[in-house]
């Protein structure tokens, strides 16, 4: 195909060419993915997803689930054996059909289309029958009580037994981070990663060894636990990248892949995404280094700190890219890091210190779900105007007691004024005392310029490859999101006049000749007590907002 440009000048029809090209790239790839076969990728993400969803929903029913009979379990068991029956007779005879509504289904729920005429839908099918038959051999397992592991918490409390908050914060070596898909082998034998290939038969090979222990006629004096722990340091030795030295994390929102324990899935996302670090660590203190050598579990105090930091040594976002040099002055380069921040940054990183970890809980950051982070944002909407400004102040309460104190102020002043109101207290002295006893909160500006700090230590985690998912990514606001929040910070109750208008008219503007017949001093407050106007609409009247009643301006 040819298109005119429409253009005499080399250079820029040159760049429009270009463009033109890349975008008949798009076309044609994206008329090319219409009509192509169904991509291995989206087959096993279906296929996972398939099981995935049947699990949970069994899970959620059984958890729900009434007590039973034992003639209703065993009636359900039966009910597991024909069907499993039924898979097996439709995979001997190569019946496709079986499996053909639950893939609608999760093609439906995943926003996708399947085509039956496909030539990847027998092979799609056939391997969906097996999921289907895996599924029905793990539900009649669980309806038994029979589970491949103990489950996820007694895991994590065994793990961290006897281990100190500050012990769980030391790692090794450098770290990294990885996305969500990894519950195919697939993804751990890519040659991207080739040290952790063993990583989705680690517990296979491990089982042997366990079976052998549990043989032996002599029974070890040291405890099971410590055992346990032991098998994954000699591990730890042969992998240079290993993350059994640090707490295992488990992203919030993340499901478990098939197969995996907690240690073995974060090495496989370790080793798909590892550490991206394109500072300078000579420049950071030990604290900061310690945080950036962790493969997993950077906390939200860390995050902080390594963010206000690296801002300090004038390094900006995005953090995956490599940055030139900033001159730092020789005095500074010695100073602290509050001094070396700007007056903005500083107030920003003392609230950001006081508030988030205070709220959020000190806790690694990927363990931190989106949910928490808008209750966060809520709660933090009630910070008072005079948040410990002061050092005095600061000293003095908390930001988490300083919110406390306003909204029990707020409480007690409702009450007040419901008093009043009974005792039959005017409006003028009803709003005075509102006018009195009101906390004023912070500013929808403040709130934003605060909440945005947290969207710039996630993103800088995020570019960095320290965590896998980003709580933090909520913070943000558009320009019609600041409208309509300050659309609702002017809603305040208006003040009734009281006695107090007698001394404004007593006032020299409004007793003596004006010097100039159109001072808005004089016509502006007596446009808002007679016509209630607000001041910011009546200052931008001009002479052509004004008519005229049968001639009287």
């Amino acid at each position: 195909m040819r298109f005119s440009l429409r253009n005499q000048i080399l250079r820029d029809a040159k760049i429009l060419a270009r463009r033109l090209t890349e975008m008949s790239d798009l076309v044609f790839a994206a008329d090319a993915e219409t009509m192509m076969a169904i991509a291995p990728e989206i087959q096993v993400r279906m296929l996972e997803s398939l099981a995935r969803f049947e699990i949970e929903a069994f899970e959620r029913m059984r958890a729900v689930a009434a007590p039973r009979s034992p003639e209703a379990a065993a009636q359900d068991l039966r009910r597991e054996e024909a069907l499993q029956t039924t898979l097996r007779q439709a995979i001997y005879l190569g019946d496709r059909q079986v499996a053909q509504r639950p893939l609608h289904h999760v093609a439906a729920h995943l926003g996708l289309e399947l085509d039956e005429r496909d030539e990847d839908w027998s092979a799609l099918a056939y391997e969906a029958t097996k999921v289907l038959l895996d599924k029905s051999q793990e539900r009649s397992r669980r309806q038994q009580g029979i589970y491949e592991q103990p489950t996820l918490f007694f895991r994590r409390a065994v793990r961290t037994a006897g281990i100190t908050p500050r012990e769980d914060r030391t790692a090794p070596a450098e770290i990294t981070v990885a996305p969500a898909a990894f519950a195919s082998d697939a993804v751990i034998d890519a040659p991207v990663a080739p040290a952790p290939a063993s990583f989705a038969t680690d517990d296979r090979a491990d089982a042997p060894k366990a079976s052998a222990a549990a043989e032996a006629p002599t029974v070890s004096d040291q405890p099971q636990d410590d055992a346990a722990e032991e098998e994954p340091s000699a591990a730890v030795l042969s992998l240079r990248n290993s993350t059994s030295l640090s707490q295992a994390i488990v992203p919030a929102g993340f499901d478990l892949p098939h197969g995996y324990d907690e240690e073995t899935w974060q090495k496989a996302r370790v080793a798909a995404r590892p550490p991206c670090i394109l500072v300078d660590r000579k420049l950071l203190s030990e604290e900061s280094r310690a945080a950036l050598d962790k493969q997993r579990g950077i906390t939200v105090t860390e995050s902080i700190e390594l963010y206000f930091e690296l801002l300090s040594w004038g390094y900006r976002a995005p953090f995956n890219k490599h940055q030139k040099r900033k001159g730092i002055p020789e005095k500074l380069k010695t100073a602290s890091v509050e001094e070396r921040l700007c007056e903005d940054h500083k107030s920003k990183r003392r609230l950001a210190l006081a508030f988030w970890p205070a709220v959020l809980g000190d806790e690694p950051v990927d363990e931190i779900h989106v949910d928490e982070v808008n209750d966060a944002l809520e709660y933090f909407r009630r910070l008072p105007t005079n948040h410990s400004k002061s050092e005095k102040d600061r000293e003095k309460y908390t930001v988490m007691e300083l919110i406390e104190k306003a909204d029990a102020a707020q409480v007690q002043l409702e009450r007040d004024i419901a008093a009043a109101k009974a005792s039959g207290a005017s409006s003028e002295e009803i709003d005075k005392k509102r006018l009195d006893g009101e906390k004023a909160r912070i500013t929808v500006t403040t709130y934003i310029k605060h909440g945005r700090v947290l969207r710039g230590v996630g993103e800088m985690l995020m570019d960095m490859q320290l965590i896998d998912q980003n709580p933090f990514s909520i913070c943000t606001w558009s320009n019609d999101d600041e409208k309509d929040l300050k659309s609702t910070e002017g809603q305040r109750k208006r003040e009734a006049w009281d006695d107090r208008v007698y001394d404004l008219w007593g006032s020299p503007i409004f007793q003596e000749p004006l010097e100039d017949i159109g001072d808005p001093l004089f016509w502006a407050p007596l446009i808002a007590r007679h016509q209630g106007m607000r001041m910011e609409e009546i200052l931008q009247l001009g002479p052509e907002d004004f008519g005229t009643d049968k001639g009287i301006p």
